[in-house]
């Protein structure tokens, strides 16, 4: 029953409150629409991965594991990214490299340019807030006359299908680092630094002598936090992941990555007559990623990268990616066990044979399953090498920086990790030590300690830079 006060007479504000209401609807859905067509920046949430404070014997473990075990090491379901019930899935219906529906080249085109001005990431977050600086390196477009078609051609077993071999993009990109410095041995280089976990995602954790927790996710940030003046003070461009204590998802992520590069392309392709509405569906995919900024299939953060194999979008979101040889993608974690005796540093790299492995056997064990329907083609075009490479030139560094750590029977391992897998550019992710193990943990929290692995960190990145300018 209505209070008798309601019933007083008095101005008439309902039809004026109906109107500003639907002023305000308008206003709100006219924006929503903008920021998913890419005309405006969507807010980008607090940062983080997902991972949970116990889990197995799991290097790599906030790469988001397809699956995959590493050194036999089972995954202690902080799967950051493998196509895991837990929100990791690889690519979503996205073929290798290359799109039928890349765009032919329109108008006159000059197959070389070099760019000196900076254009601002499109996003609304410190976060990411920097700018893709290209002013130290020479970019070389040219015409892809030999396009990737999108067959997918069935695998050796027929259960499956992969993309057909060949850059999917309508154009190529050619970098030319400057000539190598050692005083500046990175001059050239961008370092996409990811901080794992953040914000309500703590990451494992470890337990020192008088029972007090130290969670995985502030050992990652003060290590990110070291690395990255002796980066830039080494040449480095740095684009971080997260700037504080933020919860941002691994496709979040992902996106974040993905972005840089198609700020690069399309601040290159505007200078020409080409057709750049390919790179905007692209951008207005991991836009859509970021604004969800969740991990699960049912929330729709996982975007473009859904699902076993790899979509059209992803395909070519990759091949730019793998074209910026200059780019390298890092990630900072710690790691932990069931086994309190497992200790020391692991570097993980994701080559194409690991992700068709423990992809493919999902495609033939769960062909119906959350992260397999609609199946997609097979991405199989990683730098396999240089991503190897990477690897262990870090692992040699940091085995001469903090030889306290170099106790891994395999410091350099391989696996299907979402992190590393949803990438195009060489990327892998540093596990410093188990905090499960208290050498390894009382390590971990020495600041010395932390500044030596900062240290080799740099160093490992110099000589992988120096190979790469060779």
């Amino acid at each position: 029953m209505l209070n008798s006060d309601s019933r007083k007479p008095g101005p008439n504000r309902g039809p004026a409150r109906f109107i500003l209401l639907g002023v305000l609807v308008i206003v709100m859905t006219s924006t929503i629409v903008a920021a998913a067509r890419g005309q405006l920046p969507l807010p980008v949430p607090p940062q983080g991965d997902r991972a949970t404070a116990s889990r197995p014997e799991n290097p790599g473990h906030d790469a988001g594991r397809d699956g995959d075990t590493a050194n036999g090491q089972a995954d202690s379901g902080n799967a950051d990214g493998g196509h895991a019930d837990d929100g990791n899935a690889a690519p979503a219906s996205d073929p290798e490299r290359g799109t039928d529906d890349a765009p032919a080249p329109t108008g006159p085109f000059q197959p070389e340019v070099t760019t000196t001005q900076a254009q601002a990431l499109p996003i609304e977050s410190e976060t990411t807030a920097a700018t893709a600086d290209r002013s130290r390196v020479r970019y070389l477009l040219s015409e892809n006359n030999d396009i990737a078609d999108s067959e997918a051609r069935p695998d050796a077993s027929g259960t499956w299908t992969q993309w057909a071999p060949g850059i999917s993009t309508p154009y190529l990109l050619d970098v030319r680092l400057p000539d190598f410095d050692p005083a500046k041995p990175l001059n050239g280089i961008t370092v996409i630094l990811d901080p794992g976990h953040g914000g309500k995602d703590p990451g494992t954790a470890g337990f020192d002598g008088g029972g007090n927790e130290h969670p995985e996710k502030v050992f990652n940030y003060n290590v990110a936090q070291r690395v990255i003046p002796m980066l830039e003070a080494q040449g480095a461009q740095v684009i971080p992941t997260r700037t504080g204590d933020e919860w941002v998802s691994l496709y979040s992520r992902i996106a974040i990555a993905g972005q840089y590069a198609t700020s690069i392309w399309q601040a290159l392709l505007e200078q020409t007559a080409a057709d750049t509405a390919w790179i905007g569906a692209i951008e207005g995919g991991f836009q859509v990623m970021r604004s969800i900024n969740e991990d699960t299939a049912g929330s729709g953060g996982r975007g473009m990268a859904q699902g076993v194999g790899m979509n059209e979008a992803m395909r070519k979101a990759l091949d730019m990616q793998l074209q910026l040889t200059n780019t390298i993608y890092l990630s900072i974690h710690a790691n932990a066990s069931n086994d309190s005796s497992v200790r020391g540093y692991q570097v993980y790299y994701t080559p194409s044979d690991a992700v068709y492995a423990a992809e493919g056997e999902r495609v033939r064990t769960q062909p119906d399953g959350e992260d397999t329907k609609p199946i997609s083609p097979f991405y199989a075009h990683y730098d396999n090498d240089g991503r190897r490479a990477l690897a262990e030139a870090l692992a040699q560094a940091l085995g001469e920086s903090v030889p306290e750590l170099n106790k891994h029977p395999q410091p350099v391992t391989s696996g299907n990790y979402a992190y590393l897998r949803e990438v195009g550019y060489n990327a892998v992710m540093i596990e410093a030590g188990f905090m499960s193990n208290p050498s390894d943990l009382a390590l971990l929290l020495d600041e010395s300690v932390q500044q030596r692995l900062a240290e080799g960190i740099i160093r490992g990145l110099a000589a992988y830079a120096e190979a790469l300018a060779s």
